[in-house]
């Protein structure tokens, strides 16, 4: 039932309301005792759900790894009562908006149950929304845009920041057009500098940085390969020559106030979980938080199973990674970021919580990598996204800074 006013939290209503939200926990919690019908999410029947353990290992061996000791469940960010508090802090078009996107999730887990999908491989089974496939985000617009408010408020909290483009680097990516990618022409122009006179490491900072990407990038190509080299198949070999080097470039001149650290990478919110690379805010004192974590999946060319895989193994904890960020940072501006390398393209995603109950998984781009000067023309496009990326990061960053994030 969905709630048109504030008036409706009074009286009676008010307590229908509550064993509304009570019902709903209930019931998730009724399923949490049986890990057969484990879910983590109000509203899809758990019925057909097979425990996840080590008889349901399969050939990845990688996903099994996660799921060991993946006993508790990713949880709402607030207990019953702390959720029906927050709910009665919300208007009425927030109240509708909540009850919608609620049956999107629930008739979705339906449908990835009957599929016979698993938490391991369902971000809607895991109660979030992957609003980054592009039918189920046309179709929640639609349904939103019967409310007046309704596309607007979902503009707003899937809003990306916006970095301010200087000449110089509008100058340095235009230069990339079709008819000049090519092997004669591409290496000269990769290193044509468009700064004059004095160079300002903060000023020239994007300029900088799509500079040294497509110049690592032309090199790459550039460079002589033995046919017998097996280097874009092995996973960590890969993504050291792609995404790893892109991430630190792009953040290099930022970790005064971000930490990067690769391979195997432990963290406090992900329990026992490795994850190939993390960038954490520096706090006060001691702490640090997490904000974004990475997956390398294969090398140059994975299966289809891997890919889903991982992409709800880097879902799942940053619902994780995000429930803790909330304690410290407004709901409504809180975001982790996923990063994936798959099958030569860096897909970046944000996980956000909205609403009370409400996970919402959006892309922030994919990249392909550039493998042929062909590609280099597209890749050149990207450079604006990525400075977007790095803006977007720093807000939230700026956002923690704040308040000190404590144990």
């Amino acid at each position: 039932e969905i709630i048109t006013s504030r008036s409706s939290m009074e009286g009676s209503d008010t307590r229908n309301y509550s064993s509304q939200i009570l019902s709903e926990q209930n019931e998730q919690d009724q399923r949490l005792r049986t890990p057969k019908h484990r879910i983590y999410s109000s509203g899809a029947s758990g019925a057909s759900m097979l425990p996840w353990n080590r008889e349901n290992k399969g050939n990845n061996g990688e996903s099994q790894e996660l799921c060991d000791s993946d006993s508790d469940p990713i949880s709402d960010h607030k207990l019953p009562d702390e959720l029906f508090e927050e709910l009665k802090g919300l208007g009425t078009i927030e109240l509708t908006i909540r009850n919608i996107l609620l049956e999107i999730l629930r008739q979705n887990q339906s449908k990835d149950l009957k599929s016979g999908k698993t938490l391991m491989n369902s971000n809607f089974l895991n109660g979030i929304i992957d609003v980054s496939n592009a039918n189920l985000k046309k179709m929640t617009r639609s349904m939103l845009n019967k409310l007046d408010e309704g596309q607007q408020w979902f503009d707003r909290v899937l809003n990306k920041q916006t970095w301010t483009l200087t000449s110089e680097f509008i100058d340095y990516c235009n230069q990339f057009t079709d008819h000049l990618c090519n092997r004669a022409q591409f290496p000269t122009l990769v290193r044509k500098s468009f700064v004059t006179g004095h160079f300002d490491p903060f000023v020239h900072e994007g300029h900088d940085i799509a500079q040294d990407i497509m110049r690592h990038f032309s090199v790459r190509l550039e460079a002589p390969c033995n046919i017998n080299s097996k280097s874009s198949k092995l996973e960590r070999a890969y993504a050291i020559d792609t995404i790893v080097y892109i991430m630190n470039r792009i953040f290099r001149m930022h970790f005064d106030v971000l930490d990067e650290n690769w391979i195997e990478i432990f963290t406090r919110d992900t329990k026992s979980h490795k994850i190939d690379g993390v960038l954490r805010v520096f706090q006060m004192k001691k702490f640090t938080q997490t904000i974004i974590i990475m997956e390398f999946s294969h090398g140059q060319y994975a299966s289809e199973n891997k890919d889903n895989d991982d992409q709800v193994k880097l879902s799942r904890n940053a619902k994780r990674i995000l429930n803790k960020l909330l304690n410290n940072v407004p709901c409504k501006k809180a975001r982790v970021y996923t990063i994936q390398s798959i099958n030569g393209n860096i897909s970046i995603k944000y996980l956000i919580r909205p609403l009370p109950s409400i996970y919402l998984y959006e892309e922030f781009v994919n990249i392909k990598i550039p493998m042929t000067f062909d590609d280099m023309e597209e890749f050149a496009k990207s450079m604006p996204i990525l400075m977007d990326f790095q803006v977007d990061v720093l807000r939230t960053v700026k956002l923690m800074n704040k308040k000190s994030i404590e144990d």
